[in-house]
C-alpha cells in the first residue's frame, strides 16, 4: 500500500472511531483527498490536544488494553491509549532497533529506562525477548549507587539508559577508582538529546561508540543508529513525516531538508496520530547510508519550541546557539540561555555554559565564542550594528536550572517575568 493510501486509511479509521477526529474532520470529505499533496488539507494536532482532550481520543470500537503516559517533567503528562496490536508492532520496532545496535541472543541487556506508566522500558524488554537476549529491567527509580552495584553484579554486555544517567554512573565509578567495565560491549542511549562531549566521554570510558535510539512516548520508536553512526534510520514504512518550514533554519548540506517534524503513525489505532506536530527539529539526509539500509537517515536537533523572539520578529532557536557552542569547544556538557532586558531598547542574551573540565571561565577566550554566537544566525549578524542586543557568557558557575530528573530548561525568558535579575 502506498504511503498516501496508508495515511488516508488511518484518517478514515479515526473519523469513524475516535470522537476527537469525528469533530476535527466533520467538515472534511476524506473521499476528496486524491494524492500526497492533499494530506496537508487535514488539520494538524498538537501535544495540547493529547493533554487536554485525551478522553475524546479513546477509540469507540477498538478497546485499548492499557494506558501509558509521558513523565510530565516539563508540563502535564500526555496520556496515550494502546491496543495490543499497537504494542506488538512497537516491540517489533524495538527488536529492529536492537538488531541495528548489534544486540544478539547471547547478550545481557541492562534496561535503565522508565517502566511504570511509560512504555519504552517495556518495549525494550519485549525487544530483548524477541531477540532472545537476557534482560535486566532496572528502570530509573534507583539511585546511582544501586545502578553501579547492579551493573557490577550482573555484568551486562549492553547498557540501555539515558546519557545523563550514564554520565553520572561513569563519574561514580571513577570516584571509586574503577577505570572501566570490560564486560560492557555496547551502549544504547535514548530518552534525551545526545551531546558530542557525552559521546566522547562514553567512548573513553567504555571503549565503544554508543548507539542512539530516537522516539517519543506518543510515537514509540521512530529511528535509530546503525554501526556507521552517520545518523538515525527513520522507519518511513511505519511513519509519514512532513517538515514545517522554520525561518532562519538551513540544512547542513545541500539537498538535505530541515524543519519541524509533523508525524503520522501508520499503525497506531489505540490513539491515532495523524499530522501530529511532534515539535522536534529534524534534518533528513539526501544520501543513503553506506550500511545498505534503505531507511532514510535523519538528525534530531532538539525542540522547535526552544526558541525566543527579539526585535522586528526575529526568532532565535536554541539549536542555533548550540551549534555555535559545538563549533567553539567539544567538551560542552550543558548550556542554558537567559534572555533579559538591560534597559529600554537593549536586550541581553546570557549563555550559561558548563564544560566537562571545571576550567575557570576567566581563563578562557570568550570573545571567540561571542563571535560565533553573533554569526549563528543571519538575522543576528544583521542586527549586530543596531546596538539593541548584546551577548554575555558565563562558564562553569553551577547555576544552570534543571528539573528533579535532570532535564535542562533550555531558555529562561526573564522579560516575561517580574522581579528577576539578569544571570
Amino acid at each position: 500500500m502506498e504511503t498516501f493510501e496508508q495515511v488516508l486509511s488511518m484518517a478514515v479509521y479515526a473519523k469513524n472511531n475516535i470522537p476527537f477526529y469525528q469533530k476535527l474532520y466533520a467538515d472534511i470529505d476524506l473521499a476528496q483527498l486524491k494524492n500526497e499533496k492533499d494530506i496537508k488539507l487535514l488539520p494538524m494536532i498538537t501535544a495540547e490536544d493529547i493533554i487536554n482532550k485525551f478522553e475524546e481520543l479513546r477509540p469507540i470500537n477498538e478497546p485499548p488494553y492499557r494506558i501509558t503516559s509521558s513523565s510530565g517533567t516539563l508540563g502535564k503528562p500526555k496520556v496515550i491509549f494502546r491496543t495490543k496490536d499497537d504494542s506488538k508492532q512497537s516491540i517489533e520496532v524495538l527488536k529492529q532497533l536492537l538488531s541495528m545496535a548489534e544486540v544478539k541472543d547471547d547478550d545481557t541487556v541492562f534496561i535503565g529506562q522508565p517502566f511504570d506508566m511509560a512504555h519504552f522500558g517495556y518495549l525494550v524488554l519485549g525487544g530483548c525477548e524477541k531477540i532472545g537476549a537476557l534482560a535486566i529491567p532496572a528502570g530509573i527509580a534507583m539511585t546511582n549507587v544501586q545502578y553501579t552495584t547492579l551493573i557490577q553484579l550482573y555484568k551486562p554486555s549492553v547498557i540501555c539508559t539515558s546519557l545523563s544517567r550514564l554520565l553520572s554512573v561513569i563519574k561514580l565509578l571513577q570516584e571509586e577508582h574503577i577505570d572501566g567495565l570490560p564486560f560492557v560491549k555496547k551502549i544504547i542511549l535514548a530518552g534525551e538529546p545526545v551531546s558530542l562531549s557525552g559521546i566522547e566521554k562514553i567512548k573513553t570510558y567504555f571503549h565503544t561508540v554508543p548507539y542512539n535510539f530516537y522516539g517519543s512516548e506518543e510515537t514509540d520508536g521512530l529511528a535509530g543508529d546503525c554501526g556507521q553512526h552517520r545518523g538515525l534510520h527513520f522507519f518511513n514504512d511505519l511513519f509519514y513525516m512532513e517538515l514545517l518550514h522554520m525561518d532562519g533554519m538551513q540544512p547542513s548540506k545541500k539537498g538535505n531538508q530541515i524543519g519541524e517534524a509533523v508525524i503520522t503513525s501508520l499503525y497506531q489505532k489505540g490513539m491515532p496520530l495523524i499530522r501530529y506536530r511532534l515539535g522536534d527539529i529534524i534534518e533528513i539526509e539526501q544520501e543513503k547510508c553506506s550500511c545498505g539500509c534503505e531507511y532514510p537517515l535523519i538528525h534530531a536537533y532538539g525542540r522547535a519550541k526552544d526558541a525566543f523572539s527579539l526585535f522586528d520578529g526575529i526568532t532565535v532557536m536554541a539549536y542555533q546557539i548550540e551549534s555555535a557552542l559545538r563549533s567553539w569547544r567539544k567538551d560542552v556538557t550543558n548550556y542554558q540561555i537567559v534572555v533579559s532586558s538591560v534597559v529600554s531598547g537593549v536586550e541581553e542574551i546570557c549563555v550559561k555554559v558548563e564544560l566537562e573540565d571545571k576550567i575557570e571561565g576567566d581563563s578562557l577566550d570568550k570573545t571567540s565564542l561571542i563571535e560565533k554566537l553573533w554569526s549563528c544566525s543571519e538575522d543576528l549578524t544583521g542586527m549586530r550594528a543596531t546596538g539593541h542586543l548584546r551577548f554575555r557568557v558565563t562558564i562553569n558557575q553551577s547555576d544552570i536550572v534543571v528539573t528533579q530528573r535532570g532535564k535542562t530548561k533550555r531558555i529562561i525568558d526573564l522579560r516575561k517575568e517580574s522581579g528577576n535579575e539578569n544571570c
